[in-house]
């Protein structure tokens, strides 16, 4: 597992031993940030226009790193396991950026209900593809005061569970969903509205 591209590229990441985690494969994420980097010259945005990337179900911390790599100034990792919090340090420090990064060893519900309100986010949430309810978790991502409108989130899930690309699943508004063999990602924009859980 590599970096794909930016400052780190192609330098080495760790994977999580245990085998509860299920990482990113390099060509899905670099195919998930070519969509990103679409949408960005689309919008006139550029990665260092976020204050951060939170990487939620961070596993080894391979989007976050990715996101950091190419010119999101700062990263936060939220992860409860603690063989992949484990990783996700040694992988903090071979690529230099204990001074850019944190690590939140919360469960994601705990770290979105206590997070405080900050900048723009790019988001990333890869959950356990197995027992994980996809409508509670966009729920209770666009409802987090710690994601402020303007974030976008990318939220990584089966194929075969597409959420429906027309929906708007509280203040998240879907702009696209794509496809690689067994895994989809949708991306959302978040925008203003009520029901904002402090």
């Amino acid at each position: 597992m590599r970096i794909v591209a930016g400052e780190f590229r192609s330098r080495p990441l760790r994977a999580p031993s245990s085998g509860r985690t299920r990482p990113t494969s390099d060509k899905v994420r670099g195919a998930m940030f070519n969509v990103l980097n679409s949408l960005f010259a689309k919008t006139g945005r550029s990665w260092e226009n976020f204050s951060a990337v939170l990487d939620l179900y961070a596993g080894s911390g391979a989007l976050g790193l990715e996101a950091l790599s190419r010119g999101v100034p700062r990263a936060i990792f939220v992860e409860s396991d603690r063989d992949a919090q484990r990783t996700i340090l040694d992988n903090i420090r071979s690529l230099g950026v204990e001074d850019r990064t944190v690590l939140e060893p919360l469960r994601v519900v705990q770290y979105l209900r206590k997070a405080p309100p900050g900048g723009i986010l790019l988001v990333f949430a890869d959950p356990p593809y197995t027992g994980t309810d996809y409508s509670e978790l966009l729920a209770l991502t666009g409802s987090s005061v710690s994601i402020p409108p303007g974030s976008v989130v990318v939220i990584e899930h089966p194929q075969k569970q597409l959420p429906d690309a027309g929906a708007t699943a509280g203040r998240l508004a879907c702009v696209s969903t794509h496809t690689w063999g067994d895994t989809g990602v949708t991306v959302y924009e978040v925008k203003p509205g009520e029901g904002v859980t402090p």
